[in-house]
């Protein structure tokens, strides 16, 4: 029988019997890279005869394969749902028991498997869902079909799986014997096109990137892991002690930051205990301003002291008074534009109270001097209400968003606001009319990829809108046999350029290609 094995490797100095123990089992062809000179070099493929194959999963990747189901039960992610925790803490114990023995003792399990698991919703916020998950002695005696089983159960993908092949060497059986021969127009110089793009090129193919950074991004997840999970249990802690509606994030810091953060924040609460009324089902948001939020929720600066923190906290009762006088102003403007609705940009960061009032203000008052001179376009509908507009900051551009909204800055003057809006009515009226539609459509498509992908989490960065995800995700779903096998356990975030962040995030452009 003639095998070729795969795999890139350098051979010095070894007995051809040590060379083959270096060979990663993990795919058929091996691959000698010899070279010839300083700068050119070939590439030498070596046959090896007389093999006998077989094959079982290692550890490791067993761990990668399960992660994304480990994602779902961890008892760590069931903070809010004390039952399910505890439910979910001894099963896994149970799991990694039953693996542990067909892994490390290499043989089969005495007893099935019958475990309980409580699966953490993905984005709904709901219950968590139960499942059955049960492992018979016919599945234990292989560890693949017992990894596919468990997740076939919650319904993720097994392509990762059986992207391993089915086999291992046994060098002991038999004696094997080398073949040499160059592989056609293998004669190469070692500096290729692809191989001078720096690595976080947005130019560099996509499998390509995958392929040279997934595993330092797993790494880099499987190190963050516990602190991830640990970050996760406090937050839920501080949630069910001071009855906060929930805890989020509106910076771009990594999680062993956010780790130091919380625990921060807890140290705040237990020296000034009186906090704990004006906490009291709230939402606390971690962000990159201090302040009180136009939906109500605490934003706290991760980058300030806490006695800022302090400070902000006690002063939420005086941040409420400004909010309630929010409607007004918004109205007097809405009036002003024929009732056009004045509404909040989606997936942008969180305006506070105290600024956004005064943005409203100037921006009021200058409509207000322009039409104390000037009229509303003759033309116009009698009423803009089914048009939308946001109030931005003073630097912001006058301009029409993706999703049919007017952008306006504060200091945008009468003489300029009225002109764009005659001149754009007609193409915000296409926009808005396409928005739930996209809206749908990204959040399905969003699931689909995460099963299909196997990945954790699939994220759209918020420099991005709905319609350029939708696009990203779409190509993703029609290439994902080509790369499927290195996206599987990872949480990637759609961006406009590549990196893996120190948490193992990994981060792609948009418009990724799929070759050079």
């Amino acid at each position: 029988m003639t095998r070729s094995l795969h795999g890139t490797i350098h051979i010095v100095d070894k007995t051809w019997e040590e060379k083959a123990k270096l060979i990663d089992h993990r795919s058929f062809e091996l691959k000698a890279y010899f070279p010839i000179s300083e700068k050119y070099g070939c590439e030498l493929k070596i046959m090896l005869t007389g093999l006998i194959i077989r094959r079982g999963l290692s550890s490791a990747q067993v761990s990668t394969a399960l992660r994304p189901f480990y994602f779902l039960v961890h008892p760590d992610l069931f903070g809010k749902w004390p039952q399910e925790q505890a439910v979910n803490e001894t099963s896994l114990k149970q799991l990694k028991s039953y693996l542990s023995i067909m892994i490390d003792e290499k043989r089969k399990p005495t007893k099935p498997l019958n475990a309980t698991f409580y699966v953490k919703p993905r984005f709904e916020r709901r219950r968590p869902r139960k499942i059955n998950l049960k492992l018979n002695r016919g599945e234990g005696a292989k560890v693949r079909k017992a990894v596919t089983a468990i997740l076939s159960t919650v319904e993720l993908p097994t392509s990762f799986v059986d992207s391993i092949p089915d086999t291992e060497l046994d060098l002991e059986s038999k004696q094997f014997f080398p073949d040499f021969y160059y592989e056609e127009d293998q004669f190469h110089n070692t500096k290729s096109r692809l191989d001078m793009l720096h690595h976080t090129d947005i130019r560099r193919p996509l499998p390509r990137w995958l392929k040279d950074n997934v595993e330092a991004a797993q790494a880099k997840m499987a190190k963050s892991e516990p602190i991830r999970l640990q970050t996760e249990r406090l937050q839920d802690e501080l949630c069910h002690k001071l009855n906060l509606s929930e805890i989020l994030w509106d910076c771009g810091w990594d999680i062993s930051h956010k780790r130091g953060v919380v625990a921060s924040f807890e140290n705040l609460i237990t020296e000034h205990q009186d906090l704990m009324p004006i906490l009291d089902g709230r939402t606390i948001v971690f962000g990159d301003d201090s302040g009180l939020s136009l939906g109500g929720q605490i934003i706290l600066y991760t980058g300030e002291v806490r006695s800022n923190w302090l400070k902000v906290i006690r002063n939420v009762p005086q941040f409420e008074v400004n909010l309630s006088k929010i409607p007004l102003v918004e109205k007097a403007l809405s009036q002003s534009l024929l009732n056009i609705k004045i509404v909040h940009r989606k997936n942008q960061p969180l305006k506070l109270v105290d600024n956004y009032k005064a943005q409203l203000i100037k921006l009021v008052t200058n409509v207000n001097d322009y039409l104390s001179k000037q009229k509303l376009p003759k033309h116009w509908p009698k009423s803009l209400e089914d048009f939308e507009m946001c109030v931005d900051n003073e630097s912001s551009p006058l301009t029409l968003s993706s999703t049919g909204q007017f952008i306006v800055p504060a200091s945008c003057p009468g003489f300029l606001l009225i002109p764009f809006i005659n001149e754009n009515l007609k193409a915000a009226e296409k926009l808005l009319s396409n928005v739930e539609e996209h809206r749908f459509q990204e959040l399905d498509l969003i699931i689909k990829c995460i099963n299909e992908l196997g990945l954790i989490q699939l994220d759209r960065d918020e420099s991005l809108d709905s319609k350029t995800m939708i696009e990203c995700c779409q190509r993703l779903l029609n290439n994902a046999p080509k790369f499927r096998h290195l996206t599987h356990g990872n949480h990637i975030v759609v961006t406009r350029y590549y990196s893996v962040n120190r948490d193992g995030v990994i981060c792609i452009p948009w418009n990724w290609k799929i070759e050079f």
